[in-house]
């Protein structure tokens, strides 16, 4: 059986929108619905994600807490100067490309938000 891998992409402002792309990671792991997931936030959903909302930071801690890596565009946090709270959220800052890229070659699946 085929690997079933997906990275989840969330570069969404709506708030709402955000919390059903991290439901839904979450939910994929928690369930097994697939062997690996992770997340990329691009855009304007991580400076969503740095303000303080308890909603998002209770999902965030739990995609953590169950192994799911998430990942933040580099080139944006610069931008919006927020690289130091993602990383210290436990988010793992990086160019949002390579990431791409890496993981489809890898055989990674992409769902947008």
């Amino acid at each position: 059986m085929a690997s079933r891998l997906l990275i989840v992409i969330i570069e969404e402002k709506d708030r709402e929108r955000i919390m059903r792309a991290l439901n839904f990671a979450l939910r994929s792991k928690r369930m097994q619905i697939l062997d690996d997931v992770k997340v990329l936030l691009w855009g304007e959903s991580e400076n969503m994600i740095v303000k303080d909302d308890p909603e998002l930071q209770t999902l965030i801690n739990s995609l953590l807490n169950e192994g799911v890596e998430i990942f933040a565009c580099l080139g944006v946090a610069k931008q919006l100067g927020i690289k130091s709270k993602l990383e210290g959220m436990g988010l793992r800052v990086e160019s949002a490309t390579k990431i791409i890229n890496e993981y489809v070659n890898n055989g990674y699946e992409t769902s947008w938000f």
